[in-house]
C-alpha cells in the first residue's frame, strides 16, 4: 500500500524498563550462554558476586534512565556488559535508552541482539517495532508486531503500536481494527483512545476523534500523567477550532 506523506502523532509503544526477567530466572527459556566473567574450575562464589555487580549497574542505570539521565544510564548499562556481554537484561534496558534518546539505528542492535539470545522475547520485539516505526520503516515495525502477537495474541501493546505502523502507512481500515481489539482487550487504554483519535482525525472524522481524545484526556489525567493529559487536550481545542 502507498505510504503517506501525513506523519499521524502517533504514541509510540515502547519496552518497560527493567522488563526483562534476570537470567536466572529465565533459564528455561534462555539459551545458555558460557559467561565471560566464570570459565572453567572458577569458584562459584565469585560468579554469584560479578552477577551481584552486573545487576547493580542494570538498578543504578534503570533508575538514570527514568530520572532523563540517558548518558548517565548509557554508563551504566555498558558498564553490565563489560562483565557480562551477555546480559539481556542490559541489551534490553540499552535498547531503550538509546530509543528515547532517538538513536534508533543502535536501539534496533541492542533489540537484535536481545533476540538472539532468546528469540521468545516479547518486549525486545515491541522495542524494535517502535524503533523501525520511529524511522518510518513501517514494514518492518509492523512485522515485529505481528512476532510479538504469535507469542501473545493478547499483547495490547503490540495491538496499539501495529495500528499506528498502519496508519503511518496509510492503511487506517486496519489501523482502527488494531486499536479497536486493543480497547477490546482494555477498555480503559488511554493510548489506544489517543490514536484512534489522531487516525480518526486524518480521516477527517472530527466528531469521532474529539470524542476519543475526550476519553484519552480522562484517562491520561486518572493517570497522573498531566503531559499526555495537556497534549490530548490541546488536540481536542485544535479539533475544535471552526
Amino acid at each position: 500500500m502507498k505510504t503517506t506523506n501525513v506523519i499521524i502523532a502517533i504514541l509510540l509503544v515502547a519496552a518497560p524498563w527493567g522488563s526483562f526477567p534476570h537470567p536466572a530466572t529465565a533459564a528455561k527459556a534462555l539459551t545458555p550462554y558460557p559467561s565471560p566473567t566464570m570459565g572453567e574450575g572458577r569458584n562459584p562464589q565469585s560468579w554469584l558476586i560479578a552477577d551481584k555487580k552486573v545487576d547493580d549497574y542494570i538498578k543504578k542505570g534503570i533508575e538514570k534512565a527514568r530520572k532523563g539521565d540517558y548518558q548517565g544510564a548509557l554508563e551504566e548499562f555498558n558498564q553490565a556488559l563489560r562483565r557480562n556481554a551477555n546480559s539481556v537484561e542490559a541489551y534490553l534496558n540499552r535498547g531503550n535508552v538509546y530509543s528515547m534518546m532517538d538513536n534508533q539505528t543502535a536501539a534496533i542492535s541492542d533489540y537484535t541482539q536481545v533476540l538472539r539470545f532468546n528469540p521468545g522475547a516479547i518486549e525486545a520485539y515491541i522495542g524494535r517495532a517502535s524503533a523501525h516505526s520511529a524511522l518510518r520503516n513501517q514494514p518492518a515495525a509492523i512485522a515485529d508486531y505481528n512476532q510479538a502477537l504469535q507469542l501473545n495474541p493478547n499483547y495490547i501493546e503490540a495491538y496499539i503500536g501495529r495500528g499506528g505502523a498502519h496508519a503511518n502507512q496509510g492503511d487506517f481500515p486496519a489501523a482502527i481494527a488494531d486499536l479497536n481489539e486493543a480497547l477490546r482487550l482494555n477498555p480503559n487504554s488511554a493510548a489506544a483512545y489517543y490514536n484512534r483519535g489522531s487516525v480518526y482525525a486524518t480521516q477527517g472524522d472530527r466528531a469521532a476523534a474529539i470524542r476519543d481524545f475526550q476519553r484519552a484526556a480522562q484517562l491520561f489525567q486518572q493517570q497522573n500523567n498531566e503531559t499526555l493529559h495537556q497534549a490530548t487536550l490541546t488536540r481536542i481545542n485544535q479539533l475544535q477550532q471552526p
